[in-house]
């Protein structure tokens, strides 16, 4: 449910902005990608992704207030994050979902059906 969940958040985040942007409140929906943490530990996962290179703490807060204090209500952190971010203009969702679920099943230890799972429209 991890990326499902994060689709909503994003989703809901902006769209409460939206919604509440009149009277005062701002509200930013933060995409960081990997973050030093043991993030991976509570998740279950064998070993941190390392697809992309983790931010420290520190720098994800220090951009999220100032993309907040610029009135953003949308931001991803680091370029790789960002760039990473933008395939999904070129993938259909389930594609990318396949994608996710890949890479996910390989860190938990479990096989995949990567090729059955394609979306081949």
């Amino acid at each position: 449910t991890y990326a499902a969940t994060k689709a909503f958040v994003t989703s809901f985040s902006l769209a409460v902005g939206r919604e509440k942007g009149f009277s005062g409140v701002d509200i930013l929906a933060l995409c960081p990608g990997p973050t030093a943490s043991d993030f991976h530990l509570v998740a279950g996962l064998k070993e941190k992704m390392t697809i992309l290179p983790g931010m420290s703490a520190e720098s994800v807060v220090q951009q999220a207030l100032a993309a907040s204090r610029n009135g953003k209500s949308l931001h991803v952190n680091g370029i790789n994050n960002f760039i990473m971010s933008q395939f999904s203009r070129f993938f259909t969702k389930k594609f990318a979902a396949t994608i996710v679920e890949y890479l996910l099943r390989e860190q938990v230890g479990r096989k995949t059906k990567w090729a059955s799972n394609i979306d081949k429209s």
